[in-house]
């Protein structure tokens, strides 16, 4: 039953409707036959009290008459009569004088509740009833009149009591007809209101309410065009034109958001597009970045070679020194003692031989060291433009790019900065080289004299001398190469350095093209998503308009 009550909404109003009427008819009809059978009894009661009255008058008047004959026939026939049970007079002693049953004369009152009613009527001196089963008893006094005081002085003395009963069995099988009655007609009657209560409310009530609820339906099943057919003018049909009003703005809504969706699957198509170039330049990129750390590393290998070259060079160029000092103190050996001159001659151009060896050796090896400057050089280019590269694809990727931008303008910088590195570097390893050119045209021009010393043995003095200026000379030449070798190692190591910085810089731009990758990556299934969400808003498509 409650499943039914909660499928249907007639069901549950006509349930309310019973219940109530059940309490509130059930109220009324058992207070209404409640109020009856108290009418009926009390009726019953004064019925019997008068009868007792009237009864008692008449024995009186016989008692009065000194007419017991008469007094005995009048109680033979009034116990004949219908519903009348007992008639009996009770003296004071509550012995019984009469009595329509003869057997009882003379006796005393056996029956309890009637001795108590006696006792209560003496004492009061007024009627009294009781009940004996189903027998209505009333008791009148018997006080002495006039007519009395004769036989029974004084006047107004207690004489005994008139006991009078009668059957109300008759009035209690009245009664409870009356009862069955109408509880029968109110059970018929309250069917019967229910009845029309139940088809009243269907038909008056819950038939628009049930057109409204099948209007309803067609409207949720996307029916939106479906008008609400209602003909009355009660709170029905304002509920209708709030449905209306609700289905016109949900129409419109619909409307708005099929309008929004259809820019939004062209966003949508847009953002794929993009998504999927993104992701193809970023792979670029991450490539380019990876070749560029292969190219800083190769870089990286060929300035430690050339710092390695820079501090052979410097070994090189001390030992000339070196060299240039031991000739110059064997010239000053020379002048002392001509004796040793040959031989010092002789020392000298086996010394002016390596140093011209040595030269020749220093004038090839700057001029390698030119080589990888010049490649160190283009390798600054090109790094240089890798750099802008970077940047205008950092540009390109827009907030994502604004790190990968800030490392490739520090790639720019070292670039530029090894650029001017290797400038000095060269400007140094020119003037290296004319020293060098000098030098090699010193020491031939000391081997001629060397030779011409030889043979001409008086001029070995002045030829001394001038090997002493020269070899001076060469000292200081020497001196200055030292220099200028170590300021070209120092040189060597910052551009170590440099190149050091700009791998790490390489290392960071790959890691960072990785991460660009991985952002595009992650767009790309925001695309996916977004294209779901976009096969999802076809379902208002099945909305007609």
């Amino acid at each position: 039953m409650f499943n039914v009550m909660k499928k249907s909404l007639t069901v549950k109003v006509t349930f309310a409707i019973i219940t109530m009427m059940i309490i509130v008819f059930g109220l009324l009809g058992w207070y209404s036959l409640r109020r009856s059978s108290t009418t009926i009894a009390e009726t019953e009661m004064r019925w019997n009290k008068h009868f007792a009255f009237f009864v008692d008058d008449i024995m009186q008047h016989y008692m009065q008459d000194n007419d017991p004959e008469g007094l005995e026939h009048f109680i033979t026939e009034a116990s004949k009569s219908s519903g009348f049970k007992m008639l009996k007079v009770v003296n004071s002693n509550k012995e019984i004088s009469f009595s329509n049953d003869r057997e009882e004369i003379g006796r005393f009152i056996a029956d309890t509740e009637i001795a108590a009613l006696l006792l209560e009527v003496e004492r009061s001196r007024q009627p009294g009833t009781t009940m004996d089963g189903a027998i209505s008893v009333t008791a009148v006094p018997l006080i002495s009149d006039e007519g009395c005081a004769v036989c029974h002085p004084p006047f107004g003395r207690y004489l005994g009591t008139t006991i009078i009963g009668s059957d109300t069995s008759e009035a209690n099988a009245n009664i409870k007809n009356i009862f069955f009655e109408g509880t029968f007609l109110f059970i018929a009657a309250l069917l019967i209101i229910i009845a029309v209560l139940y088809f009243s409310m269907r038909k008056l009530v819950l038939s628009p309410l049930f057109r409204l609820v099948r209007d309803a339906k067609k409207v949720s099943q996307g029916d939106l065009a479906h008008r609400f057919t209602l003909e009355s003018e009660d709170e029905m049909r304002q509920l209708a034109d709030h449905l209306e009003t609700m289905q016109s703005q949900l129409r419109s809504t619909i409307a708005e958001l099929a309008d929004v969706n259809t820019s939004i699957v062209s966003a949508i198509d847009e953002l794929d597009t993009s998504s999927e170039s993104l992701v193809g330049l970023s792979a670029e990129q991450a490539s380019g970045a990876a070749e560029q750390a292969a190219a800083v590393h190769e870089v990286t290998a060929s300035a430690q070679e050339v710092a390695t070259t820079s501090a052979q060079i410097s070994a090189n160029v001390e030992a000339i020194r070196k060299m240039a000092e031991d000739a110059f103190d064997a010239c000053l050996q020379g002048r002392k003692d001509v004796k040793d001159a040959i031989e010092g001659m002789s020392q000298v151009r086996d010394k002016v031989s390596s140093i011209s060896d040595a030269t020749v050796e220093l004038g090839r090896k700057s001029h390698k060291i030119g080589g990888v400057i010049s490649i160190i050089d283009e390798i600054s280019e090109q790094t240089h433009l890798l750099a802008l590269n970077a940047a205008i694809e950092a540009a390109g990727a827009g907030e994502h790019g604004k790190r990968f931008g800030v490392v490739a303008t520090e790639v720019r910088r070292l670039a530029e900065r090894t650029v001017e590195a290797t400038a000095e570097i060269k400007a140094l390893i020119e003037e290296i080289q004319e020293s060098t050119n000098e030098t090699v045209m010193i020491t031939e021009r000391g081997s001629d004299i060397v030779r011409e010393g030889t043979s001409k043995v008086d001029l070995v003095g002045d030829t001394l001398d001038t090997l002493s200026k020269r070899v001076e000379m060469t000292t200081e030449s020497a001196k200055e190469m030292a220099i200028a070798t170590r300021q070209q190692a120092t040189a060597g190591e910052q551009l170590v350095l440099t190149i050091t910085d700009i791998n790490s810089v390489a290392v960071q731009v790959s890691r960072a093209a990785e991460k660009v990758e991985k952002n595009a990556m992650g767009l790309k299934s925001i695309s996916l998503k977004l294209k779901e969400l976009r096969e999802r808003a076809q379902l208002l498509d099945k909305y007609r308009l």
